[in-house]
């Protein structure tokens, strides 16, 4: 009897190991903020961010490095309840010891004791499954959707039919995250400085918040780790403003830092038409790096927290900072829409050495792209700072087309003329071959086609060391500025 029942609990655990992994394997896109976090050497962080998407896309870890040496790593989810947050930080305190934490307290404003399904999943599919993401589950999701968070394979056993290779490799082995769990936002919507509440009433928090909220002022007490509440700048309706009201008095009771940048625009250097990638919700690169700088500030003023850039255990993070610097680059010349402005940020670009520049023009209906240039002071002296030589010249100034290309800081190539052009070549191990197509204009880099429109002014930058297009833009005469 025994040996029976020894042989039935071995192959139970067999079935449920075979089952977890099998869910694994079954996953979908992989959540790569929690992969990253897993990836990391343990009790390296000293700064970690908590909170929904308002803390994944304000807090940029790059930037709390190059400012005061660092180290943190951002751990927002998409609209995470607070009772999901008290269990991403048991799970996250098992991983690293960090000095201070903050905590976005946005989601004090969910009044629902669950999420949608969708949301779920993404807070909590890619937890490694122990006794901490039990408690999680049975906090976070309704009684009859628990299982299936248990066992994935349940709500994943379709996804059979669309399995890949990267299935087999990279969903039992942890990624790094390239920015540390930010998530960097490209976009931009312009906004005008918001008229705030000013009320001083203090709001109710729904019972099931206010239990948690306290429960991780506790947590972190126990832990030795200093909490910092805080809000990113955001608009806030009057009701929001009543439970924000008694956060702060929570905070305060508990000896807690709240810090509320809906009081420091000015601070901040906030720019309501730049720094928003929406209606005053989240912000986009740009806002996060000033968010980001006021925070180090506040760390060095606060917390003796350990400048760690001098160290070779965090050479890694010099690496990464170089990395997100470039495409910090990238992201702003893309965000530029005059070409004079344009230009002069290529000009300036500490990068300029390591791009291809493929530049492109002809005559459009009526108005020459010749006389757009002469027009606009300085565009063809801009040009020919870059690297590009006939704009001040009549023969090239007065073609009806020309090509140029600039690589590795050297003009190889420039021809103006009445008749269709083209170019080909392979540059740095990929061809390109750029060609102009009666209307259109056509600059194939590799596989790519990176043009072929109508736009009078092609311009693409090819940057060698991601290996990749980091910018195509077509520039046409709006007004008195040639913009995109």
């Amino acid at each position: 009897m025994k040996k029976i029942l020894g042989k039935c609990i071995l192959f139970s655990l067999i079935f449920i190991v075979f089952t977890l992994m099998l869910g694994q394997l079954f996953g979908g896109t992989k959540n790569d903020t929690l992969d990253g976090f897993y990836y990391e050497k343990e009790n390296t962080m000293d700064v970690l961010f908590f909170g929904s998407s308002h803390a994944y896309c304000g807090m940029n870890p790059h930037i709390l490095w190059q400012e005061a040496g660092i180290p943190s790593y951002n751990l927002g989810q998409p609209e995470q309840q607070i009772w999901t947050t008290y269990y991403y930080m048991k799970e996250a305190f098992k991983h690293q010891r960090p000095k201070v934490v903050f905590l976005d307290v946005l989601t004090v404003n969910y009044d629902e004791p669950y999420r949608p399904l969708d949301n779920s999943n993404i807070n909590l599919d890619d937890l490694k499954l122990n006794f901490t993401k039990l408690e999680n589950i049975k906090a976070s999701v309704r009684a009859s959707e628990r299982p299936y968070f248990v066992f994935k394979l349940l709500k994943n056993k379709g996804n059979w039919k669309h399995l890949k290779k990267e299935n087999f490799t990279t969903h039992f082995i942890h990624l790094k995250h390239p920015n540390k769990g930010y998530r960097e936002e490209f976009g931009i919507y312009e906004n005008k400085k918001p008229e705030l509440p000013t009320t001083q009433e203090i709001g109710i928090l729904p019972e099931k918040v206010e239990h948690y909220l306290n429960k991780i002022i506790t947590l972190c007490e126990e832990e030795g780790i200093q909490l910092v509440l805080m809000k990113t700048p955001i608009y806030v309706s009057e009701e929001a403003q009543l439970r924000y009201n008694r956060v702060k008095e929570l905070a305060k009771n508990r000896d807690v830092p709240f810090l509320d940048f809906n009081e420091k625009y000015e601070e901040l250097g906030l720019n309501f038409k730049e720094d928003y990638l929406d209606e005053l919700k989240h912000l986009n690169f740009r806002g996060a790096e000033k968010l980001t700088r006021y925070l180090a500030g506040y760390l060095k003023e606060n917390f003796n927290l350990p400048n760690h850039k001098e160290e070779q255990a965090y050479a890694s993070w010099n690496v990464d900072l170089e990395r997100w610097l470039r495409r910090d680059e990238e992201l702003r010349l893309r965000q530029e829409k005059d070409l004079k402005t344009y230009l002069e940020r290529l000009i300036a670009s500490p990068y300029k050495e390591d791009y291809t520049l493929a530049l492109t023009l002809q005559r459009g209906e009526g108005d020459t792209w010749q006389k757009e240039l002469k027009e606009q002071e300085g565009i063809a002296q801009e040009l020919e700072a870059i690297g590009f030589e006939g704009f001040t010249t009549k023969t090239i100034s007065e073609s009806d087309y020309y090509i140029g290309v600039i690589h590795a800081g050297e003009l190889i190539y420039e021809e103006g003329g009445d008749q269709l052009l083209s170019f080909e070549k392979e540059l740095g191990g990929i061809p390109w071959h750029i060609q102009f197509l009666n209307e259109q204009t056509s600059i194939k880099v590799g596989e790519n086609e990176t043009a072929k429109n109508k736009g009078q002014i092609q311009l693409v930058v090819y940057d060698k060391n991601v290996e990749r297009i980091i910018d195509s833009s077509s520039f046409e005469l709006q007004g008195e500025t040639v913009k995109r």
